[in-house]
């Protein structure tokens, strides 16, 4: 399997009988249960509704399992103008950066920024690496964000991890940050904000 073998669920529902389809994605198992039921449980009804799109690499042997995917969304991120404390979080100038246009509007400090988010991604636990890497995993869902922003525009993708991922992340151009504002759900699942630029020609994050 190649990042290129990735298919639409998209297309696989214009294809197949939607309970096929479940039972299909029903057979995915991977050391995140959360992942997996995102898969099995949402994937079909994010589709239907807009709100994600999800690729699937599908054994090429017998067609009948599901040997890894990812999910793809528009999101936001949201840097707070200052933390509890009262302390600035980020500069102008990197909100600059991150905007790629200015750092305030009509005065106020911008602490929204639009990004791709990479939702979900994971390989399914009964295939080894050497028959699909997490690099091609997120080679292909870079892809994919990165031929979305040539058609529509876009200067940054997404990806909240835990902290066991974040070398992987790393290695790959993401870098962390830790702006993100505090909320109970970030507490809870120990999750890390890691971006990228989607095109270094356009953008330059330091």
């Amino acid at each position: 399997m190649s990042p290129e073998s990735a298919v639409s669920l998209s297309s696989l529902l214009c294809a197949f009988d939607e309970c096929e389809l479940q039972d299909l994605l029903s057979t995915f198992s991977c050391r995140d249960e959360s992942i997996a039921n995102f898969l099995k449980t949402q994937a079909i009804a994010f589709e239907k509704a807009s709100k994600s799109r999800t690729y699937l690499f599908i054994d090429d042997q017998s067609d009948k399992e599901i040997a890894g995917f990812f999910s793809v969304a528009i999101s936001n991120l949201y840097i707070p103008e200052v933390t509890t404390d009262g302390l600035p979080v980020s500069s102008i100038n990197n909100r600059k950066k991150l905007d790629g246009y200015r750092g305030k509007r009509n005065g106020t400090v911008q602490t929204n920024f639009p990004v791709y988010l990479i939702g979900q991604i994971a390989r399914n636990s009964k295939y080894p690496p050497a028959n699909l890497s997490g690099k091609a995993l997120l080679d292909s869902a870079t892809g994919v964000i990165q031929d979305a922003a040539q058609l529509v525009g876009g200067r940054l993708m997404l990806v909240e991890c835990t902290k066991a991922l974040v070398p992987f992340y790393e290695c790959h151009g993401f870098k962390r940050q830790n702006f993100h504002v505090d909320t109970d759900s970030f507490r809870e699942e120990n999750l890390i904000q890691m971006i990228k630029p989607i095109n270094n020609y356009v953008c330059s994050v330091r």
